[in-house]
């Protein structure tokens, strides 16, 4: 077969596509010659071969825990990363495009940001509607004239942009509140690095490395006050956040502490952080809270999630906040109207990187159009508030598009009307072939207090599939590695001893904060918890099936009181003791059913494990892969077995068996996971305060009767 007909076969997905631009090809027809390089290898690779290190790829990053958390109702779901194999290609002159456009829009948001805070110019000049802003409720009027420790307000910054039939770059949205994505473009490249080595032999790709390295030296140069050795915290939501697994990730990889509002407070218009030695003080914070969470005593005054009297340290100048309160207020979709004459007004010169239309229903002329063609536009609203944020005219019935013309009319400036956008197609792997697919990019740049540094590629997301224009993680994106290709051949990266150092590592025990230790101290109970557990179960089984055997009298008599015992050590009573557990004496098997899958009876096996797990995760970044790897494995095999309906005494007591195996193994990776300094005497006294209960109960148990 000649390699034209080869090429036929690998796009055969590309029949009939024509409605997008699609990266792969020149004006000419033509594939553009990076991409016909890669075209050349995965033709030699085979389809069958680069379905087989798909599938490596995607084990890959469910071994290293990659997820993106989901929430249905109030149940809680974890959906693992998913990878195209195809990456995403930019040319070297595309690429200068695109990173000058990105330097220019943050440069322009932090003037933003200063302004809307401070002079409130753009209001005063007519560049900016004040109700656009004030409706907002992403504006904190608390933050009103703040002041900043160094030249640049907007630390962090992230920008989705696409290109357009005709081939013009667009922003579609901005993200200077808290930007995420920077972790899942590390793990995309380390997963096609590890599973496909062939594709980038000579591609020339540029290293993404060095944005981290240089990220991590920025947040240290920003501390206030200039200080030598700063305390830096990656302040996260907890384990239920959409984004846990990136503040772990990048938490751990910069060596910075990863807290929760509970471990800070304020005092002496400080920060501190809470350890079992006393208080140390945190000069920066990376923050993973929205805004007006941050702050139950200035902002929202039902939040949880923040440190009260935060704000008023940031005014002090005392602690350093990447990004600072109100940033949020950047991402109103209705600024995207006013940026051209903003851009002139600050910079005097147009935007590099142009916004998609929009229109602000606040002006009459703009809410007639928005009106007039609600069928063709995208709605959103400033207020964000319920599951539904974006309305798509075209997907609305007749009766819904009339009472969102009410809704419009009511309230017009809450309101922001937005062309659809006709996402640029990128080739994405179906199985068997190659398939344009809807694909959005988004870039990274920042900060250290002076210039802004754009990270040479970025986190690029497609779509599900064929004819989806959803891009989102939420509606089932998939992720791509962004290649940015180098005129030059690509230098590998040396690093120093002082660049993987992590500065915050502890010196000794007493440095570990205090809700780390605690979660490190249940660890060790669960851990013992559950193996005794397990083995108890394992003799009742033993026992009842010596009964059926057997039918020796001594059975009998121990049966009832190793009943008994395991309701003492796990505490599910009534279990089988007095006279409510009589029943379950006549008839155990729902009782111990519960004890080995019931995750709502605490004390049973399935809730100590979840347990188990919901305590690693609040530390999760103190773990080695191996260790997640195990600990998830262990969880995922438990459910797995209590879903299966049609499993007998044999069955459950080898399903025993493999549990006690894995929490062995488990059992040591943790501990090799953690030195002294890191809790591992903690851990200790954890297994041994268990074991020291769950004996003594036992022993009660047994030996009353």
């Amino acid at each position: 077969m000649i390699i034209e007909e080869q090429l036929k076969l690998l796009l055969k997905g590309y029949d009939g596509q024509e409605q997008a631009r699609d990266e792969l090809w020149a004006n000419s027809g033509h594939a553009l010659p990076y991409w016909e390089q890669l075209l050349k290898q995965i033709q030699n690779l085979g389809a069958d071969e680069l379905s087989a290190r798909n599938v490596e790829i995607q084990r890959l990053l469910a071994d290293n825990g990659v997820s993106f958390n989901l929430f249905d109702q109030a149940k809680k779901q974890q959906r693992y990363w998913e990878l195209d194999p195809i990456p995403f290609l930019i040319a070297p002159d595309f690429w200068q495009t695109i990173k000058a456009g990105v330097e220019q829009r943050v440069h322009l948001m932090d003037l933003i940001y200063k302004d809307l805070y401070g002079a409130r110019n753009l209001f005063k000049n007519g560049i900016l509607p004040a109700e656009l802003i004030f409706a907002d409720r992403q504006f904190l009027r608390a933050c009103d004239q703040m002041k900043f420790p160094n030249e640049r307000a907007i630390l962090q910054y992230a920008v989705d942009i696409s290109r357009s039939t005709d081939g013009q770059l667009w922003v579609i949205g901005d993200r200077a509140q808290a930007p995420s994505g920077l972790a899942y473009s590390l793990e995309n490249r380390v997963a096609m690095a590890r599973a496909l080595p062939e594709f980038f032999a000579k591609a020339r790709v540029k290293k993404i490395g060095v944005y981290y390295q240089k990220l991590r030296q920025h947040l240290l140069q920003v501390a206030p006050h200039q200080t030598p050795d700063p305390l830096v915290a990656v302040l996260s939501p907890g384990p239920y956040s959409l984004t846990y697994f990136e503040h772990t990730f990048m938490s751990a990889l910069q060596g910075f502490e990863l807290v929760q509002g509970q471990d800070l407070m304020v005092k002496d218009e400080y920060v501190w952080l809470k350890t079992l030695s006393g208080l140390e003080k945190v000069d920066v914070i990376i923050r993973h809270v929205d805004d007006s969470y941050c702050d139950p005593l200035s902002l929202r005054a039902d939040s949880q999630l923040g440190v009260a009297g935060l704000l008023e340290v940031a005014r002090a100048g005392n602690v350093t906040l990447a990004n600072p309160l109100g940033s949020g207020i950047l991402e109103n979709p209705g600024l995207m109207a006013f940026m051209p004459a903003i851009a002139r007004y600050f910079l005097g010169t147009d935007l590099l990187l142009p916004n998609i239309a929009s229109w602000w229903c606040g002006q009459p002329k703009e809410m007639n159009y928005v009106l007039e063609h609600l069928d063709q536009l995208v709605i959103k609203d400033l207020q964000r508030i319920g599951p539904r944020k974006t309305v798509y005219g075209w997907e609305l019935t007749k009766a819904e598009k009339q009472q969102w013309v009410q809704k419009i009319k009511q309230f017009p400036y809450r309101f922001v009307g937005q062309e659809q956008a006709i996402f640029s197609t990128a080739p994405s792997w179906s199985g068997n072939y190659l398939e344009p697919r809807s694909t959005v990019l988004r870039c990274f740049a920042s900060s250290g207090g002076k210039d802004y540094e754009v990270m040479p590629g970025g986190l690029t997301r497609s779509a599900p599939k064929l004819g989806n224009s959803h891009v989102s993680n939420r509606s089932g994106g998939l992720g791509k590695d962004t290649w940015v290709i180098s005129d030059e051949k690509v230098k590998p990266i040396r690093l120093k001893s002082s660049d993987t150092v992590p500065r915050n590592s502890y010196k000794q025990l007493n440095d570990l904060p205090s809700r780390i230790a605690s979660q490190i101290y249940w660890m060790g109970r669960y851990l013992m918890r559950i193996k005794y557990t397990a083995r108890f179960l394992r003799v009742i089984l033993k026992n009842e099936a010596d009964i059926k055997n057997f039918e020796d009298p001594a059975d009998k008599e121990t049966w009832p009181l190793l009943l008994q015992g395991i309701t003492h050590i796990t505490l599910t009573y009534p279990g089988f003791v007095g006279e409510e557990g009589h029943a379950n004496l006549e008839a155990p098997a729902d009782q111990l059913s519960a004890l080995l899958g019931d995750y709502d009876l605490i004390g049973s096996l399935a809730n100590s494990l979840r347990m188990l797990k919901n305590s690693a995760t609040a530390v999760r970044n103190r773990w080695a892969p191996d260790t997640w790897r195990m600990l998830d494995q262990t969880d995922q095999f438990w459910e797995k077995f209590g879903q299966d309906q049609n499993k007998n005494s044999r069955a459950v007591r080898r399903a025993l068996d493999q549990l006690i195996d894995n929490l062995a193994a488990l059992q040591g990776f943790i501990v090799g996971s953690l030195s002294v300094e890191e809790g591992r005497p903690l851990l200790d006294i954890g297994m041994r305060l268990e074991h020291g209960m769950m004996m003594a109960a036992l022993s009660r148990a047994l030996l009353s009767n």
